[in-house]
């Protein structure tokens, strides 16, 4: 069932959808207006950071304009906004305060990183979250 309605989904996003393509540094970078934060995704990367083998995942729902997740140690949760497209903001998230022995290093990066994101591109099947700056923040996967 859940494939497909992903296939339905994919269907109507690419129906409806006309996003405007801008080249950056020969790969293709699609801005959207109908750009979809709803689901699991995998954090592949913090700043210049890998984190695919430690399996981080943040679970957004749209609807609710949530964003939630565990960095390895404590549940965090945290509101966004998105708007004009590619423009998107964050409050300031809550979490749990355990503390959890070579674990805190990845979460307070990810908490970091969240409080600073403005802008979120479509890149190669990620999603990329930047600052003000242009600097990178944060790299995710959509999960099955």
């Amino acid at each position: 069932m859940k494939n497909i309605l992903f296939i339905f989904l994919i269907i109507l996003y690419s129906c409806g959808s006309n996003p405007e393509k801008h080249s950056e540094t020969e790969e293709e970078v699609i801005y959207s207006e109908d750009l979809v934060l709803h689901g699991n995704y995998l954090v592949k990367q913090i700043g210049s950071r890998n984190l695919n083998s430690e399996g981080v995942i943040l679970v957004f729902d749209q609807l609710k304009n949530e964003v939630s997740g565990n960095a390895g140690c404590n549940r965090f949760s945290s509101g966004f906004v998105l708007s004009g497209g590619a423009k998107v903001s964050f409050q300031q998230p809550v979490s749990t305060k355990m503390y959890c022995e070579g674990k805190m290093e990845t979460e307070k990066a990810l908490i970091s990183s969240i409080e600073q994101v403005s802008e979120v591109k479509q890149q190669e099947g990620n999603l990329i979250f930047y600052s003000e700056n242009n600097e990178l923040l944060l790299v995710i996967e959509k999960q099955d």
